[in-house]
């Protein structure tokens, strides 16, 4: 029985010690050699991930370093894997997404005086009204200018420097939409609406051109921001070299056609309002006697006023006629007419007048006739005025004033 106690007490302990034998086998094959390797292994592939610099990850995979076998669960350092965490720097993404920068290459965007081409202006408007006009792209010819009075756009080609001008063409307009243009955008000058095939070795040469044949909206084009768009091209030629011109910096293309354009901010003269018409009028004065018993009809002789002064208007341009009849104890009537016989030349009669001579009394309402706010007066009124009144009994003559005025009267010596 003892015998049997202490063998089985051998036997709980052999397999006890094989239990834990095989425990530290176990652990040993988790974490020692095999945690070497691997740890060897993140190592080496951290330094190839080095190469990858965009992941910092080499710094990452120095977790390989927490690693160091197994200073095993110090791997609290690995989990500093924050720090490989810190890998996403990579949100930074490196400095690669200061990529920032890499847009930064859109300071083609500002692309300086053009894309890809420091010399190409981006805004074409230029100061003041004339641009330069280049022969052969870089030699200057002359200038091209651009102003507006009233209704009419002027575009001057002025040649320096010995330089003719030949067979220019133009375009005007608020937008290049309607320049013609080849497929790959350069300017077709053959088919400008304005060109001057004529024109041929000058040293100036103008298009005038009515502002509502530019296809642009006359109400905003002198308004604040407005601009006129102007591509003008022509032969040029000096000494035997002849030259195609363009007006202008600003390309068309950035590549091969050197094409350009420029643009004004319309400086829109007001047209001059017209002078007014120029106007002449003269006072006359006719006297007819009565004798106070029969009936009388005359055609008045009308002289200017003040009297002995020259006649501005030939007294033939107009007529007075006066007829005097009794009516008995009551007085005489008076009927008549002043009007305007020659209508060659805008006239009228302006004022006119009956009165008694020597007492200053006047018969019936005198007619004056009101100028415009120019101070001319409207032709368009009738140009005759009839006279009607009563003259006292016992007058013996009557007077008749009459003013007449022609607007824009022929010169000194010309026809009246």
């Amino acid at each position: 029985m003892k015998n049997r106690i202490i063998s089985t007490l051998a036997i709980t302990l052999a397999v006890f010690s094989l239990a834990l034998f095989s425990g530290s086998a176990a652990y040993a094959g988790w974490k020692g050699w095999s945690g070497w390797s691997n740890a060897s292994t993140s190592e080496n592939s951290g330094k190839s991930d080095k190469s990858g610099r965009s992941d910092k990850s080499g710094k990452s995979d120095k977790s390989g370093q927490s690693d160091k076998s197994g200073k095993s669960d110090k791997s609290g350092k690995s989990d500093k894997s924050g720090k490989s965490d810190k890998s996403d720097k990579s949100g930074k993404s490196g400095k690669s997404d200061k990529s920032g920068k890499s847009d930064k290459s859109n300071k083609s965007g500002k692309s300086g005086k053009g894309p890809g081409n420091p010399d190409h202006p981006v805004d074409p408007v230029i100061e003041g009204n004339c641009a330069v006009y280049y022969a052969g792209q870089h030699t200057v010819a002359g200038s091209v200018c651009l102003t507006i009075t009233g209704d009419t756009v002027f575009v001057d080609y002025l040649m320096e420097d010995g330089w003719l001008l030949t067979n220019p063409h133009l375009w005007v307009g608020d937008t290049l939409a309607s320049v013609p243009t080849a497929g790959n955008g350069s300017p077709i000058p053959g088919q400008f609406p304005f060109k001057a095939p004529d024109v041929s070795g000058v040293d100036q040469y103008t298009f005038e051109i009515p502002v509502s044949e530019l296809n642009v909206n006359a109400d905003l084009l002198c308004s604040d921001g407005s601009v006129l768009l102007v591509a003008a091209h022509g032969e040029v030629a000096k000494n035997g070299q002849h030259e195609s011109a363009w007006a202008g910096e600003t390309r068309f293309t950035h590549k091969g056609n050197w094409a350009t354009y420029f643009g004004v901010v319309p400086d829109c003269d007001p047209e001059e309002p017209p002078p007014p018409p120029v106007q002449v009028c003269q006072l006359f004065e006719g006297t007819l006697n009565y004798s106070g018993s029969a009936i009388t009809n005359a055609v008045l002789e009308m002289s200017p006023l003040p009297f002995g002064s020259a006649a501005q208007i030939p007294a033939s341009r107009f007529v007075t006629t006066l007829s005097i009849a009794p009516a008995g104890r009551t007085g005489t009537t008076i009927a008549g007419s002043a009007s305007i016989t020659q209508l060659s030349l805008p006239s009228r009669i302006t004022f006119a007048q009956l009165s008694v001579v020597g007492s200053g009394t006047v018969l019936g309402a005198d007619y004056v006739a009101t100028p415009n706010e120019d101070g001319i007066f409207d032709t368009s009124f009738t140009n005759a005025h009839q006279f009607s009144a009563t003259l006292p009994a016992g007058a013996t003559a009557v007077k008749a004033t009459v003013e007449v005025c022609v607007i824009d009267p022929p010169p000194p010596g010309g026809p009246s």
